[in-house]
């Protein structure tokens, strides 16, 4: 009776952080996360919406908060892969918090996941849009083959294309000066 009453008030409490009144509270969502991962620790979920919510705040310029922010979605990623280590939302978010410190780090780490997961399309658009963050233009063509005919073609595709707007730029050196 008493895992049954913590386990919904915890779902309760998820259900309010992640579709409720708070989810565009970034500090709300992870404080209630937080109550709801006390009461039940084995919902991974918990941890990937804080997670989610604290790396999505800490990138506003605007805020003050930003480096305690950080720290929780690293905190909160973790705690989440410890839970399950297979979890596309969580994998996903450590490849985003690897990429702030190296991007080669997080491409490898992201690698080990398709390995894994191979066959879905989603995780090669994110390797798109790894190697296009790296620079790496012909690894996001060769990842991109794997997205053909999916619903994320065109947004991976668009991140292609501003990757070679972007080698192109840099090749050409300053106007009015041929490379």
């Amino acid at each position: 009776f008493f895992y049954s009453v913590r386990t919904a008030t915890a779902q309760a409490l998820y259900f309010a952080a992640k579709y409720g009144g708070a989810k565009d509270d970034p500090a709300r969502v992870v404080s209630l996360c937080d109550r709801a991962y006390r009461l039940y620790p084995r919902n991974y979920y918990f941890c990937a919406t804080a997670g989610e919510a604290a790396y999505r705040a800490a990138l506003d310029p605007k805020r003050d908060d930003r480096v305690a922010l950080s720290a929780a979605a690293e905190r909160w990623c973790a705690a989440g892969l410890r839970v399950n280590p297979y979890k596309t939302e969580l994998r996903l978010l450590r490849a985003r918090l690897l990429a702030r410190e190296s991007i080669r780090e997080a491409i490898d780490y992201w690698e080990a996941y398709v390995d894994w997961h191979f066959w879905s399309p989603f995780n090669h658009a994110v390797r798109v849009d790894l190697y296009a963050q790296a620079g790496d233009v012909d690894k996001a063509v060769e990842a991109l083959a794997w997205v053909k005919g999916s619903d994320y073609f065109d947004a991976a595709n668009r991140t292609l294309q501003d990757a070679w707007a972007k080698e192109r730029a840099s090749q050409a050196g300053p106007p009015g000066q041929s490379p």
